[in-house]
């Protein structure tokens, strides 16, 4: 949304004197943006849908953002007023540029972070890299490489089988091929006791996995394999073919544009079997507001269901965000208990038999300074806390962060962990004894490139 904004303060920065007859079904003769909508067209650097809109209030991601400024810069004459908002694309820019001016050869893009914690002190690393080359028309592979925790002291990791991972794309008519081969979910553990609050926390990595998908109008279809890998706990983790149905209505009343998705899950092993279905309901009521709600359920057992409910309000310079996780004790078999349900805002395992909650902040103070604020609280699935509760916890983090440039940015932070009952986590295969409160201070460097 936030360049969505800035399109239209370019926009408005030109200078039209003409009226062009409305010929888009959503855009009205009066509407403000009318001539400047129609000038760009003239000029082949926008365009309208294939359906006849113009679907001005639909968000764009930097990519679409970045080529919009590569035609307008293309045409010599406005590079001065649009050189400030090139700025805050500049790699997606130069990145897409060099893309389309070299379509056959590789593109890199990379990350590097340090951050250093008051505790200790202790210092940590981490790059991320990735090389994505286009084939033809209708294919591209992407290799990914990622220290992930291999630079936080003490910790290593196997260069081939943890840090990279490969995925290939091939669309074939209307089907989409999808192969991916990678590490899974990569777990950090904090043999230090320095920083308690990531014990077992989950660096998500690509799955060894294959796909197909296809989109029918508004109805998306997709079939998956996937190959997990060996389990939190060291035993053999199964495999799974899973299969999706999304449809898509463009606007219901009340809840504005809606997706419902069905996803039925199939799990084996030379021993075991089992499934689950997850049901999911997703919709932006205005502008600003999106909601989603899940169900997922093995069985029809209060245990063995798992329900998640989130909204978000988001604009240019503001994102409000909750979320709201409550799984049965049952809800996943023994073989593969941590996988499904996802992580919580601190990327820790949200495990059967708890309810964990979250709400998150983020503010652009300027253009230059963001203020972000989480908290994440763990109860038992009856929304119980405190000393006579194993594993439940609370987590508050609140940062501050400056952009010094398009490729630098440091960012300061303060977090608290609070574990009454004196263990991380009411599962006992990973809980371990922690302080009933820490807290530390720590600051985060980033460099992209």
């Amino acid at each position: 949304m936030r360049y969505l904004i800035l399109l239209l303060i370019l926009l408005a920065t030109y200078n039209f004197s003409f009226a062009t007859p409305s010929y888009f079904n959503d855009l009205a003769k009066d509407h403000w943006a009318n001539s400047a909508v129609y000038d760009l067209i003239k000029k082949g650097i926008t365009s309208g849908y294939p359906d006849g809109t113009f679907r001005g209030e639909k968000s764009i991601s930097r990519y679409e953002a970045a080529v919009f400024f590569a035609k307008l810069a293309e045409k010599g004459k406005e590079t001065k007023k649009i050189e400030r908002l090139l700025a805050e694309l500049k790699t997606e820019f130069y990145a897409k540029k060099y893309q389309i001016e070299n379509p056959d050869n590789l593109i890199f893009s990379g990350s590097y972070s340090q951050q250093i914690i008051n505790k200790g002190p202790t210092v940590g690393y981490r790059f991320k890299g990735s090389l994505h080359k286009t084939i033809g028309q209708s294919g591209n592979f992407t290799i990914n490489a990622d220290t992930t925790d291999a630079g936080y002291g003490g910790t290593t990791r196997n260069i081939a089988t943890n840090l990279f991972d490969i995925e290939t794309n091939l669309l074939l008519g209307k089907i989409n091929y999808k192969a991916t081969t990678g590490p899974d979910k990569i777990i950090y553990r904090d043999t230090s006791g320095i920083n308690p609050s990531d014990d077992y926390k989950i660096f998500q990595r690509p799955r060894t996995s294959f796909s197909s998908s296809t989109f029918i109008q508004n109805l998306g279809l997709s079939l998956e394999y996937i190959s997990h890998q060996t389990s939190l706990t060291g035993e053999g983790a199964p495999s799974e073919i899973n299969g999706q149905i999304v449809y898509t209505y463009k606007k219901l009343p009340l809840l504005g544009k809606t997706t419902i998705s069905v996803q039925p899950r199939y799990l084996y092993n030379n021993s075991t079997k089992s499934a689950l279905t997850e049901f999911v309901l997703s919709c932006a009521p205005t502008t600003n507001g999106s909601c989603q709600f899940l169900f997922g359920a093995k069985e029809n057992d209060p245990s063995k269901i798992y329900i998640k409910v989130d909204g978000e309000y988001k604009t240019d310079r503001t994102k409000i965000k909750f979320t709201a996780n409550k799984v049965g004790e049952d809800y996943r078999q023994a073989m593969d208990q941590y996988e499904f349900v996802g992580l919580n805002s601190f990327n820790k395992l949200i495990v059967d038999g708890t309810c964990d909650i979250a709400l998150e902040l983020f503010k652009m103070l300027n253009n230059n300074t963001s203020l972000d604020f989480k908290t994440d609280m763990v109860m038992t699935d009856n929304f119980q806390y405190g000393v006579n509760y194993a594993g439940t916890t609370w987590t508050s983090e609140l940062g501050l962060k400056y952009f010094s440039s398009n490729i630098l940015a440091l960012r300061s932070f303060y977090r608290i962990y609070s574990a009454p009952s004196g263990l991380s986590s009411p599962d006992a295969n990973i809980a371990i004894s922690v302080p009933i409160f820490s807290d530390l201070i720590g600051i985060e460097a980033t460099i992209s490139l």
